[in-house]
């Protein structure tokens, strides 16, 4: 299948080609399957040869009544295990109702026409419906009514099916449910996957009450430690069908690794090669790169391409016709046969490329991560990986788009991180990647309040489902299998009784908790709009985190390959406004981020001492910062510093653009990070790198930093110590990053850092801390103590202090603290209205703490006076000895790359 000329004439580097086999398909009967005479005799029809072992194992375990998940590969016909098993209940049982669980409304409506497929075929009396997002809420009653299957996405079960439970039909269809089928089970990770884990104990509590006892069927991509993660996502006893157990074909790959041409923009050269395969060697293509912007320019860069040659072939035709060019697009990506494809478009455009996807007439689609899950995309046989994937599993979702029907190829272009230059040193070791490990962190106080409030307060789901049985009871209780410490939780929000630090989400929550916070993302996504006269255009969505890559104040932001400029941002009403602006790119002029460790007995986690090495996992504050835009006009560039000229025609009169988020993070510090030369932010980026490369996360779960501390804790390290930093970078915190305090984690990640800074200033640094984390024996530490705190007062940021506004995430200059009728009060200056003189009064529980830098007191109803909180004494002590990770000898063979 090669054709490497292309790389040969444009000046690319072919590094290595490699091959995978073909496996041919074993089969098996079907006749000992006890399905109902209508779906064996559709089977029999459909499959008269048999079926894959998986399928047969899955379906035996599923027909029994036991939860199942299959774990094998992409195109295997895992589907066809859940629609078999779902025939045969609406076959059997004509009360019966399925739900069938994407992660995504692109899915959903792809499975729905497959489901709509199969019922057909196998003659079932059976409406297949769908409720997510964009159905109206008018009709979504109506579509449970009449189907007796459903696709459904998480988010609407969780905003809106659990918010109608006093509904009739959705209590019918609850209580009459048989199977729930939950498809691309390695996509619960993260925030999302947290959330979910809830999401669906709630589920299974509410089915308990209304009485139903489903079946339940997974299926997922291969990821590490399937079976923990199954039953940390959803606390059910599932049998895992895994890889060893798939005999579905696969068809021949061909993997070429390429460095791109020296001297040319690594975009210019995705972009020809992109041409070349659509345009000379007519190819099939998806292209995978890693970001939301990515997608936008290389295709919006094709896209101009395009339109400029079809506009003068258009016109050299008219000419020869003599007449004029009279051509109208309907939608502005209409015409073109390379297409974008990312999360956030708006419905309209969504649902308009996955149409032309499903036709099977483009020549490529270049993608996020958002088609790794399974789309249906017909006939591609080429697949362009921009990078390596993190992860195998990752990496076989990608390249398991192509290939299915007959060989396909794969294109790997380097694209310069570690993680590339690891594998193209070593390409052989591109099928080796680590399987991503998922993450689901179910003690997160922050989630599992959300639940708590949407399930057991007052009026919640938990009485609503036995209102419908006509039952009533104060207590509250579940036979499911929750994370530790939500059952506790569940009755303090029951009787009244929330922590006070849940108390600003429960007042922001008030009685529509499933709306207010939604389960992608705690917090609230950024809308972006364009306003024409008495018009408004809705251009996507953008969580806080990526407003600050693609939309912040001043930037060039693409939608559908369009450039439009971001005239204004007002964080407060999560609005984006932006006008058409010409082809020009910008990128942020950020400023190293800054972190406030809460070092205190509360705020610290964990702390590991390794000689003068210290470890330590606390609380954070990470503070994010632009102070302009940079722009690129053509080949020449200009800066932007803020606050913007009015004259520009865009809004920005602060001298910072900030995010700032709570978080948690590992903190490593040494006393030689302060001498002169060392560069601590090259050295926290290595130790970021490496534990990528050890610990395949996703890298936009994770940050990196360097500061120095603001605080001493004598005598672990003193006021100003330099410290390197890996945190999580979702706001409230998954805790992954802890796993760098895993002995073996940190002593690999560390000397792998070594290795990846070994020409930086202040390597030796890093090449100390290595060796120390290795060769010593460590102590774990806890930090013993509190603040004296008088009784009968109020724990309050002093004036003059700044605190953190919880609902906009700005800075609040307090100027005064006072008692009002609705409770005690700051009244303060955000930094979205400094040098306005106005000022607003949030309630005290609704500012937070910067760790480190808001100046604390106290206010006594009594006096009415604020005073400052005096120190409390604070001390180290030892819990246990950890012993020394390894010897010399494994440090040196671990240096040069020669462990295992």
């Amino acid at each position: 299948m090669s054709n490497l000329s292309f790389f040969e004439e444009q000046g690319w580097q072919v590094v290595d080609v490699l091959h995978t086999d073909a496996r041919p398909a074993a089969l098996e009967g079907t006749d000992d399957l006890t399905l109902a005479p209508v779906v064996q005799k559709y089977l029999r029809a459909r499959h008269p040869e048999g079926i894959y072992r998986h399928q047969k194992a899955a379906l035996q375990l599923a027909l029994s009544g036991k939860p199942v998940c299959l774990s094998t590969g992409t195109a295997s016909g895992k589907s066809l295990v859940f629609q078999l098993t779902a025939l045969d209940l609406l076959a059997r049982n004509p009360k019966a109702r399925v739900m069938a669980i994407y992660p995504m409304k692109a899915l959903s409506n792809e499975q729905r026409d497959r489901w709509e497929k199969a019922v057909e075929a196998v003659g079932v009396d059976a409406t297949v419906g769908r409720i997510d997002g964009n159905v109206p809420p008018g009709i979504r009653l109506n579509v449970l009514e009449r189907s007796r299957v459903v696709v459904f996405t998480p988010d609407i079960i969780h905003a809106w099916l659990f918010s109608n439970l006093n509904a009739p039909a959705v209590q019918q269809f609850l209580a009459n449910t048989s199977l729930v089928v939950v498809d691309e089970v390695h996509a619960y990770n993260g925030v999302f996957g947290s959330n979910s884990a809830f999401l669906f104990r709630r589920l299974q509590h509410v089915l308990g009450l209304l009485g139903s006892r489903p079946v339940w069927i997974g299926a997922s991509a291969t990821v590490a430690q399937p079976a923990d993660h199954l039953s940390s996502l959803f606390g059910l006893p599932f049998e895992l069908i895994g890889s060893e157990m798939d005999t579905s074909p696969r068809h021949p790959l061909e993997v070429v690794l390429v460095d791109p041409p020296a001297g040319q923009g690594a975009l210019d050269a995705v972009v020809h090669l992109l041409d070349n395969l659509a345009n000379r060697q007519k190819s099939r293509f998806i292209t995978f790169v890693d970001s939301r912007k990515q997608v936008e320019l290389i295709s919006s860069i094709l896209a101009r391409a395009q339109r400029e040659a079809d506009e003068k072939a258009a016109e050299e035709e008219a000419e020869a016709d003599g007449g004029e060019v009279t051509r109208q697009w309907k939608h502005v990506l209409e015409g073109l046969n390379i297409l974008p494809y990312r999360a956030g478009y708006e419905e309209n455009d969504r649902k308009f490329i996955q149409e032309k996807l499903a036709e099977g007439t483009l020549n490529g689609v270049i993608s996020t991560s958002a088609l790794e899950l399974g789309l249906d995309i017909p006939h591609l046989d080429t697949c362009v990986l921009v990078g390596v994937p993190s992860s195998a599993t990752s990496l076989q979702q990608r390249i398991g788009r192509i290939g299915r029907h007959t060989a396909g190829r794969v294109i790997v272009i380097n694209g310069g991180d570690v993680t590339d230059r690891t594998v193209f040193a070593d390409p052989p070791s591109f099928f080796t990647r680590p399987l991503a490990e998922n993450a689901l962190y179910l003690e997160n106080r922050f989630i599992q309040y959300i639940h708590a409030l949407c399930l057991a307060r007052q009026g919640g789901e938990h009485d609503q489902a036995l209102q419908a049985l006509r039952k009533m009871s104060k207590e509250f209780g579940s036979a499911v299998a929750w994370p530790a410490n939500f059952i506790d939780l569940c009755r303090s929000e029951r009787a009244g009784q929330a922590p006070r630090d849940l108390l600003s989400m429960k007042n922001e929550a008030k009685e529509r908790p499933n709306y207010t916070f939604p389960l992608r993302e705690v917090e609230s996504q950024f809308r972006v709009e364009r306003v024409q006269g008495p018009t408004t255009s809705s251009l996507g969505s953008l969580s806080h985190a990526q407003l600050m890559r693609e939309a912040y104040p001043g930037a060039i932001y693409y939608y559908a390959t369009l450039p439009y400029r971001v005239t204004r941002v007002t964080v407060k009403s999560h609005q984006v406004q932006v006008r058409r602006e010409k082809r020009y790119t910008t990128r942020p002029n950020r400023l190293p981020d800054r972190v406030f460790p809460q070092l205190s007995a509360t705020g610290i986690h964990q702390a590991r001492q390794y000689d003068g090495l210290m470890v330590v996992e606390g609380n954070l504050l990470v503070r994010e910062s632009i102070n302009g835009v940079i722009e690129n006009r053509g080949g020449s560039e200009v800066t932007y510093l803020y606050p913007l000229p009015r004259e520009l025609g865009f809004f920005q009169d602060q001298a910072f653009f900030n995010r700032n988020y709570f978080t948690t993070g590992v903190m490593l510090t040494h006393p030689d990070l302060a001498a002169e030369g060392v560069a601590a932010e090259t050295l926290a980026e290595a130790v970021f790198e490496a534990f990528l490369l050890n610990v395949p996360f996703e890298r936009g779960d994770i940050g990196w930093a360097a500061d120095t501390f603001r605080q001493g804790r004598p005598p672990a390290f003193a006021e100003k110590q330099p410290f390197l930093v890996i945190f999580d970078q979702t706001y409230g915190s998954l805790r992954l990053s802890a796993r760098l305090l895993e002995p073996d984690v940190l002593a690999k990640v560390l000397a792998k850092a070594a290795r990846l800074a070994e020409n930086a200033p202040g390597a030796a640094v890093l090449m100390e801390m290595a060796r120390t984390a290795w060769l010593s024996a460590g102590q774990c530490l806890t930090l013993r103590g509190e603040e004296a705190t008088p009784e009968g007062v109020e724990r309050v940021i002093l004036p003059g202090s700044k605190g953190l506004l919880l609902r906009s995430h700005e800075e609040l200059q307090v100027v005064r603290v006072l008692q009002t009728p609705s409770g005690l009060c700051y009244e303060g200056i955000p930094s979205s209205m400094s040098g306005s003189g106005a000022t607003i009064m949030p309630q005290v529980l609704d500012v937070a703490e910067i760790p480190g830098e808001s100046q604390i007191g106290y206010y006594s109803p009594e006096s009415g006076e604020v005073k400052p909180l005096a120190a409390g004494a604070e001390e180290w002590a030892r819990v246990e000895v950890i012993p020394a990770f390894g010897s010399a000898n494994g440090f040196e063979d671990e240096l040069h790359g020669d462990s295992d």
